[in-house]
């Protein structure tokens, strides 16, 4: 670690990851919604959609959610192996969402989360080929969630929209994300 950084690198997912990534999204979303979503709402969305089965399923055929990246840690750090995971869409009229970004809480604040876009947005750029150059970036983030819209923010993406939250196995915790955009 130099300069409040961790050397990490970003490569493809691999799906004996999945538990790390599972450990990373889970302890992530724990911590960033504490308090500020219900805890049975937050459960409910790290059963659906954070299984180790569902991950690695996802890593080995992706959806139109993009494929699963994964920042891994130099050996002599502190951070854990996996320290963060994410992903990102292909573009599809005019736009590619940043679908998932998540950061061990270990590893925050040390320029992981920034490498995890940067990578993102590179695949997304190249993707863009033969694409009109108009190509926005978006990601949606539940309103009140501070620092991940501040992260967003620093990174040159603008507030557009807020929405009513998606109801996730019957939990509605009568919450709004908001739309952030940038160019890609």
């Amino acid at each position: 670690m130099t300069d409040g950084t961790v050397d990490v690198t970003v490569r493809p997912a691999r799906p004996d990851e999945a538990p790390a990534i599972r450990t990373v999204c889970a302890t992530a979303w724990r911590r960033a919604y504490d308090g500020l979503l219900p805890d049975a709402y937050v459960e409910a969305n790290l059963e659906t959609f954070y299984t180790t089965d569902w991950l690695r399923a996802e890593i080995r055929a992706p959806t139109d959610a993009g494929r699963w990246l994964v920042a891994a840690s130099a050996d002599d750090s502190a951070a854990p192996a996996v320290c963060g995971a994410g992903r990102g869409s292909s573009p599809t009229n005019g736009t590619c969402e940043v679908s998932t970004l998540y950061v061990h809480p270990e590893a925050q604040g040390l320029g992981v989360g920034s490498a995890l876009l940067e990578a993102i947005t590179a695949r997304q750029r190249a993707d863009c080929a033969g694409h009109p150059p108009e190509i926005d970036q978006c990601v949606e983030v539940f309103d009140g969630h501070a620092q991940a819209i501040g992260f967003y923010e620093h990174h040159g993406f603008e507030r557009v929209s807020t929405r009513r939250t998606d109801v996730v196995d019957g939990v509605d915790p009568d919450h709004r994300t908001v739309r952030l955009t940038r160019g890609c």
